[in-house]
């Protein structure tokens, strides 16, 4: 009827706007078939699968002690996706937004202060590729390009060191990590007292590194620091980390000598490994050769 136009935009909008015409076509073909399915079952196109009969809410009801937030699923649903506002990246966006600039210190937020930022339309969206811009020893500009497939390993500052010297109580300046994923997040900001606000956020998704504190490293024992992922049963081992805070790509050697192991995270393939890999190298030397000499060189001028 007349509001067909409608339909067609909302197809439009979940297309990636490239030949779209084919890609409606697709959508409403899925639509229709998804609506005959239903149809032969008995189901009315119009009611809402997370909608429930008065029996099935007593049944959830007596039930709560033992499934607590996990609903009854309706027959026909094939899946429930439950709708949660503790996720780490509503965490990280929050932290970025009220205070710019500043590392992500590990506060966690309430459920309430969390409810003040929104994911427009509940999408994100992947980026493939992350440059960053730096500054070279002999004071030249360049500029580093990552992916997750590839070159994926970065240095940021570690977070231990302290503002007034300038040094690490780790004795290592630097924290390393390997991008998983790259993320552009469009959000509504609504800060109380405030008309609403949208962002648009970069995110890295990353896997990180520990110093490997048991393995005298440095210029005096002319050795390179050696690095190993965090277990993944450590919370901080996969977290979201700031571009900004990314000083630039890290060129990080696997100890061969040492072999492989899965103590970091079990057997089989994850994207958290590189070229569908079924276990991680035990250890990584950071390369300082082609690292930036004056940002090493600087956190060592007083040695």
């Amino acid at each position: 009827g007349e509001l067909q136009h409608r339909r067609v935009k909302r197809f439009y909008a979940r297309t990636n706007k490239h030949r779209s015409t084919r890609q409606i076509a697709r959508l409403n073909e899925r639509e229709r078939a998804l609506r005959s399915l239903r149809a032969d079952r008995g189901v009315s196109p119009t009611r809402k699968l997370n909608k429930y009969t008065k029996a099935e809410l007593d049944v959830r009801t007596r039930m709560q002690h033992r499934i607590h937030d996990l609903p009854i699923i309706p027959p026909e649903a094939h899946h429930f996706i439950a709708e949660s506002r503790n996720s780490p990246v509503n965490n990280h966006l929050l932290h970025r937004l009220r205070k710019p600039g500043q590392a992500d210190d590990g506060t966690e937020y309430t459920p309430q202060d969390r409810s003040e930022i929104t994911i427009k339309n509940d999408r994100i969206y992947r980026q493939r590729t992350f440059r960053v811009n730096f500054t070279t020893y002999d004071v030249r500009r360049d500029q580093d390009s990552m992916n997750p497939r590839r070159r994926a390993d970065i240095m940021m500052l570690s977070h231990d060191v302290d503002p007034a010297t300038g040094t690490s109580f780790s004795g290592h300046p630097f924290t390393y990590a390997r991008i998983l994923d790259i993320f552009q997040v469009p959000v509504i900001y609504s800060q109380p007292g405030s008309s609403p606000s949208t962002h648009t956020i970069p995110v890295l998704f990353v896997r990180r590194y520990e110093l490997d504190t048991r393995y005298r490293a440095g210029f005096q024992q002319k050795r390179l620091p050696r690095v190993k992922f965090l277990p993944a049963t450590d919370p901080t081992a996969f977290t979201f980390a700031d571009p900004d805070e990314v000083i630039r790509g890290a060129h990080l050697i696997p100890a061969f000598a040492h072999g492989r192991t899965t103590d970091y995270l079990e057997h089989g393939e994850s994207i958290a490994r590189l070229d569908d890999c079924q276990d991680d190298w035990r250890f990584y030397y950071v390369n300082w050769c082609v690292l930036c000499y004056d940002s090493i060189l600087r956190s060592h001028c007083d040695k």
